[in-house]
């Protein structure tokens, strides 16, 4: 059993664990053991990948296993790991650490949340880690459908309408998903030998043009509907105001990063070509769900809504970047992917804080109650900052080089685009700041002594805060590293671009 296996068994053996014990606090601490050990596990990964590569490594998917399962088919489990999946997993970690580091008793009763958690905690790295296209998408549907137990056990509100299109919705976009990789699967082979779904073999063939413009656009779409790009995931903000916020934090910090991962691991690493064409279509479509989201977000007044909404932007400005299909526009995407998955966890773990603090999330009525310690407005300002890009934040780099490959364009489409996309959202990351900047400057003038009974932030609250935070500003502060995986996880790809000169 490889390395990459064990993120998959892991929160799975931590189920039948829970499941032999009947306290809660105790089901509370086993779960959080096994985030924590997860969280670990990520972080180590990081220097083995980078020590190989350094060493030579001919290889740019390392820790690879392989395992027949249905041989009619050439069905294999092949798991392994680039410098973008060795992210992926750290967004993955961090999002379960911080959704069972923040769950309190309440509708769902401990045991139950838990278990469906860790479920999806397992399908979602087995998502990352897999290799081969249709155990890729077995791990997909499998977080889908613990997810949408949860969903039906909690929601509230409007839930039946939330649960009918938390449901329906996504499933459309999977089978839309599943088609398109039969379809890449039925054209692996051009020189007669067997089909694979092998995702290394496949992008090492040269599929035929036509193939790639018919089924790019149906994986891209498909993914888009979990990705949280407008107009294919319109529905998603409403579904997500219903959910809990532990499962709020973990679907926006980490289930919507899914989605742009796999539009960008089985679309464009297999189909730049197709990417490329349908881009010109696609990119206006993109850029005005920004526009879209960017607005909505200056008109919300609650704070979950606002991040909910700007993470709808955030994801149309990756998706963006991603079908410019150019280095700096690669690299760029994936910096602000880890970026803004790190932040948004943050964030929502924050406002929660901020919630049980004054029993508010609405910013008219957090600024007129006061939080009475600077604690969490300053933690809160620092994450939006990351979030916005602040220089020493990994969102910087992420700017930069998405600031510069938009510039850059010289199809006048793709660039006003492009404009269109940053303008928007400029705009949005000010009005964000300067909620931020409100909170704390109220909270100032009204703060109280040390030892005054206040809400600041608990011992507990605060090793969680500092965790979350601790990669952001690493990677801001020492970008080498993030930027070396990600400049081997798209060689292959850059070198098939520059093979066959794309543009």
């Amino acid at each position: 059993m490889g390395i990459l296996t064990i993120f998959i068994l892991l929160p799975l053996l931590t189920i039948i664990v829970i499941l032999a014990v009947r306290k809660p606090d105790n089901i509370r601490a086993i779960a959080r053991a096994s985030a924590v050990l997860q969280l670990l596990l990520s972080v180590i990964l990081i220097p083995l990948y980078l020590i190989e590569i350094e060493h030579g490594s001919l290889e740019n998917m390392l820790f690879t296993e392989d395992l027949m399962w249905f041989g009619s088919m050439n069905i294999h489990y092949i798991a392994g790991a680039d410098g973008i999946t060795l992210l992926m997993l750290i967004i993955s970690s961090l999002a379960a650490f911080a959704a069972v580091f923040h769950t309190r008793p309440g509708e769902i009763p401990p045991k139950e949340f838990y278990v469906l958690l860790l479920l999806t905690v397992s399908a979602s790295s087995g998502f990352i880690v897999s290799t081969d296209l249709l155990t890729a998408f077995v791990f997909f549907a499998g977080i889908l459908v613990p997810l949408f137990i949860m969903q039906s056990m909690e929601g509230k509100g409007n839930g039946k309408a939330s649960l009918m299109k938390f449901i329906l919705i996504p499933a459309g976009g999977a089978a839309l998903v599943l088609v398109g990789l039969l379809g890449v699967y039925y054209n692996s082979a051009p020189d007669g030998n067997y089909f694979t779904f092998s995702s290394l073999a496949i992008q090492k063939y040269l599929m035929a043009r036509q193939p790639q413009q018919v089924f790019f656009p149906m994986i891209f779409t498909g993914f888009a509907v979990t990705g949280a790009l407008v107009p294919f995931s319109i529905w998603l903000p409403g579904t997500l105001s219903s959910m809990s916020p532990e499962l709020r934090s973990f679907y926006s910090g980490l289930i919507i990063k899914l989605g742009i991962y796999g539009a960008f691991r089985f679309g464009i690493y297999l189909m730049p070509e197709g990417a490329n064409e349908v881009s010109l279509y696609l990119l206006p479509v993109v850029a005005a769900g920004v526009v879209f989201g960017s607005a909505l977000t200056i008109m919300q007044k609650d704070l979950r809504n606002i991040l909910i909404w700007s993470s709808v932007s955030y994801s149309g400005l990756i998706f963006f970047s991603l079908l410019l299909v150019n280095e700096m526009a690669l690299t760029g995407a994936i910096v602000m992917l880890f970026s803004h998955g790190t932040a948004v966890i943050l964030l929502f773990a924050l406002t929660e804080m901020i919630n049980t603090r004054t029993g508010t999330a609405e910013v008219k009525s957090i600024l007129n109650l006061r939080l009475r310690r600077l604690g969490l407005p300053v933690s809160y300002l620092i994450a939006v900052l990351i979030m916005g890009g602040v220089p020493g934040s990994v969102g910087f780099t992420g700017w930069k080089l998405m600031i510069s490959a938009f510039l850059q364009e010289n199809e006048p489409l793709r660039k006003i685009s492009g404009i269109v996309v940053l303008v928007s959202m400029a705009i949005m990351i000010i009005f964000i700041l300067l909620i931020a900047l409100k909170i704390l400057f109220r909270a100032s003038e009204k703060a109280e002594s040390r030892n005054a009974d206040c809400n600041g932030i608990m011992l507990s609250e605060r090793i969680t805060v500092l965790i979350l935070l601790i990669p952001p500003l690493v990677a801001g502060f020492f970008p080498a590293w993030i930027l070396s995986l990600i400049d081997a996880g798209l060689k292959p790809l850059l070198s098939r671009i520059n093979t066959i000169n794309l543009f």
